[in-house]
């Protein structure tokens, strides 16, 4: 049986050429990108918690918890408040509205009332 030559090498065989050859780049992109999130590098690891911190202080901000004496870190997801806040009923607040922010995995919360005066 033979096979026509001219044709395998016809305009429309040309085009679906080159769409395999795009879809072959584009799977190679796409594979580039995966294996670049697959290694986070420390300064994209750095700019997510504090992306994160950032969340949870609006987070408290919109709960209208006074954070200007809270201390907030975040690593990879776990969130810790640290500091006082003015009212021993607003300590529970704060940790639960931290924990409702996205990304965060877990909160421990050592924040403490503000002694009269200070």
């Amino acid at each position: 049986m033979k096979f026509p030559v001219q044709k395998l090498f016809a305009p429309r065989s040309l085009a679906a050429c080159l769409a395999v050859a795009a879809s072959v780049v584009s799977a190679a992109a796409i594979a580039q990108s995966t294996q670049s999130t697959e290694h986070p590098t420390r300064a994209s690891i750095r700019k997510a918690n504090h992306r994160l911190e950032h969340n949870v202080r609006i987070a408290l901000t919109h709960a209208k918890i006074p954070d200007a004496d809270i201390r907030i870190v975040a690593r990879s997801g776990k969130v810790t408040l640290d500091g006082t806040v003015p009212d021993q009923d607003m300590v529970q607040p704060a940790g639960e509205a931290a924990g409702t922010v996205a990304g965060v995995t877990s909160v421990q919360n050592l924040l403490t009332m503000r002694e009269a005066g200070h």
